[in-house]
């Protein structure tokens, strides 16, 4: 097992992974740029939700990444890879925001 710091969004933490630190961090610069991503369109530095909004990026690209490599169901469209133009994605992300503080308790 090693043991890895992470600081993101001013929290700190150890993990224990049986993966290699290396790999680990390489997993925390996409993530650290994905929160850069969101928090350039969104003007926000809220962090749980700038970690919310990248999460769901991240999960939106497997998803995609997912049901391209498998054939599409009958039932179901193949999903298009997110391509959103940068305005389309602020609008979406400033929605995402707007439901995510509607639920947040104040």
């Amino acid at each position: 097992m090693n043991s890895v710091l992470i600081e993101l969004l001013g929290t700190s933490f150890s993990i224990k992974s049986d993966e290699s630190p290396d790999y680990i961090r390489g997993l925390l610069d996409v993530i650290e740029a994905n929160i850069r991503i969101v928090q350039a369109q969104t003007q926000s530095d809220d962090p749980l939700k700038l970690a919310i909004l990248a999460s769901l990026m991240l999960a939106d690209e497997l998803r995609s990444r997912s049901e391209s490599s498998t054939p599409a169901s009958p039932q179901r469209p193949p999903r298009p890879a997110l391509d959103l133009g940068l305005e389309e994605a602020e609008r979406i992300a400033l929605r995402l925001m707007s439901a995510i503080d509607e639920r947040l308790p104040s």
